[in-house]
């Protein structure tokens, strides 16, 4: 058995914090790219009666990217301590 201080994502003094470290993360990446989905339907209709540059348009889907990338690499920065658990499971 283990001694001394476990060390596991899901731990039982803080079962809600340690799954909370992998929601919030899961939900921001989910968010982003709904967002970005939703803008890809939407633009087709902007073009057309907001009259909005292209410039704008492909900043919109820039800035979209951009949130995506950063909320993958929050993901990846908060979910450590579960990759830690899985891998201490493998064989």
């Amino acid at each position: 058995m283990w001694k001394g201080k476990r060390f596991s994502a899901l731990s039982r003094d803080q079962p809600a914090l340690s799954v909370m470290r992998v929601v919030i993360p899961a939900r921001v990446v989910q968010f982003a790219f709904g967002v970005f989905y939703t803008w890809g339907v939407v633009v087709p209709f902007v073009r057309q009666y907001n009259h909005w540059s292209p410039l704008v348009i492909s900043a919109v889907f820039s800035g979209v990217s951009f949130g995506y990338g950063l909320g993958i690499i929050v993901a990846g920065w908060l979910a450590t301590a579960t990759r830690r658990a899985c891998c201490a499971g493998l064989p």
